[in-house]
């Protein structure tokens, strides 16, 4: 059991560390120093705050990396959809749209207007030169007949088509393009 302690006790304690502080105030002040405060240091704060970039640095490293996987998957599935729609095209006409063997970047979006939806948003121009964009922003890339030797994606081994983005670098013919064919 803790001893009772009467008020007068109380009031004595508490004035004995009243002076205490009293003393130490007085103390700093004819010395021309300030009292020390708890708190932080210059160096601790500049730590915190070199830590907390470090770790967004690290966060934001891993989102571009996140994106970057987004876009080229989202990519490779709408080559598919492109495909699947010429395939559609395809067996309403008779044949795919020619483009005489040379690539086009607008036969994409004006032959298959009625075979798939396109977003709106990333469709470029307008009339015969409208272009559907990739999500790197980029035109997705039609030919036909195909001048390649292996089968296409999406026509059972026949040569029939080609359909590709040039990617995130906007360069054909670079590691980063996405065929229809591979």
């Amino acid at each position: 059991m803790e001893p009772i302690m009467s008020d007068y006790q109380n009031q004595e304690s508490l004035n004995g560390k009243i002076e205490d502080v009293e003393k130490v105030s007085l103390e700093d002040r004819s010395s021309g120093r300030r009292p020390r405060l708890a708190s932080f240091t210059l160096i601790e704060l500049m730590i915190v705050v070199a830590v907390i970039g470090l770790i967004a640095g690290i966060v934001l490293a891993a989102a571009g990396g996140v994106q970057k996987k987004a876009a080229r998957d989202q990519t490779t599935a709408e080559i598919k959809t492109l495909c699947t729609a010429l395939e559609r095209y395809r067996a309403d006409n008779g044949s795919y749209p020619s483009t005489s063997g040379q690539a086009s970047r607008t036969a994409v979006y004006s032959s298959l207007t009625n075979y798939m939806a396109f977003q709106t948003n990333r469709i470029s121009g307008s009339g015969t030169s409208a272009q559907y964009l990739d999500p790197y922003g980029q035109p997705y890339w039609y030919q036909s007949p195909s001048t390649r030797t292996t089968g296409s994606l999406m026509s059972g081994g026949q040569d029939s088509f080609d359909v590709w983005s040039v990617g995130a670098d906007g360069k054909k013919d670079t590691k980063d393009d996405l065929r229809s064919w591979e």
